[in-house]
């Protein structure tokens, strides 16, 4: 049992051996896992438990070529961000991309997907910082280029955390085509359908019925739409299209 564990600048030319770590729980202790700096080489590490590391640290190191068997990562991974700038989680990111290789060459189907999640929650805070440290472009410029990736991000993270998560997805196409099937009704782009506050079983089945008609991506077009029908009737479809893609992605990320 061990409280802390740090590589740091370490360069390994030959083989390293890392095996049977678990961290103590101590009371007002931080228990740290920390690889920084480090070329570790054809490493290997077996059986670690580090679901009791309070901070787990990997940056800036070479890991691409290691070996992960039995390692018991916790659900979410803690990153001190006080005073952090866009190298320091351009580092992170880095690291756990090469930890996602490493699995994916390892066949770990379950944590290669674990670590493609991390590595892009790590990319928006180095974006973010280096919209901050871009000081000598004008703040709108700086969000322009640097903000349209972040927001691409943002947005995948809300609707499938990352194409992994197909129930994500699909609240998201329900909570949407709700909203945009409501005001379809109100702008009269349904036709037979009229926004009356009738709750009857036939009517709320036929209500239904309509929404996922109108939802469905390959419907042919309505070329009797007119005004704003039209634009919320291809907002729906660009929505439905999204969300059905993400959805058919996180059901297949564990098929090969």
């Amino acid at each position: 049992m061990i409280e802390k564990f740090n590589f740091y600048e370490l360069h390994n030319n030959g083989r390293i051996r890392i095996f049977g770590l678990k961290f103590l729980k101590a009371e007002n202790k931080q228990a740290e896992f920390t690889i920084k700096h480090c070329n570790l080489g054809k490493g290997e590490f077996f059986d670690i438990d580090l679901r009791h590391a309070d901070t787990i640290l990997l940056n800036s190191s070479h890991l691409i070529e290691c070996t992960f068997n039995n390692i018991t990562w916790p659900k979410s991974l803690y990153i001190p961000e006080k005073d952090m700038d866009s190298t320091y989680f351009s580092g992170i990111k880095e690291a756990y991309r090469q930890l996602k290789y490493a699995y994916s060459k390892q066949g770990d189907t379950v944590l290669e997907h674990k670590f493609h999640g991390l590595e892009m929650e790590a990319y928006p805070k180095q974006l973010k910082h280096d919209r901050k440290e871009a000081v000598h472009v004008h703040k709108s410029i700086r969000w322009l280029v640097k903000g349209q990736n972040s927001l691409t991000l943002w947005f995948s993270w809300w609707t499938s955390n990352y194409g992994q998560n197909f129930v994500w997805s699909l609240l998201t196409l329900a909570a949407f085509n709700i909203v945009l099937f409501t005001f379809l009704a109100l702008a009269d782009g349904v036709p037979g359908l009229r926004f009356v506050p009738d709750f009857s079983y036939d009517q709320i089945v036929t209500t239904v019925g309509e929404a996922l008609k109108f939802a469905n991506p390959l419907r042919k077009y309505d070329t009797d739409a007119t005004g704003w029908s039209v634009l919320i009737y291809l907002v729906m479809r660009i929505v439905s299209s999204y969300c059905l893609y993400n959805v058919i992605r996180a059901t297949r990320r564990f098929v090969k």
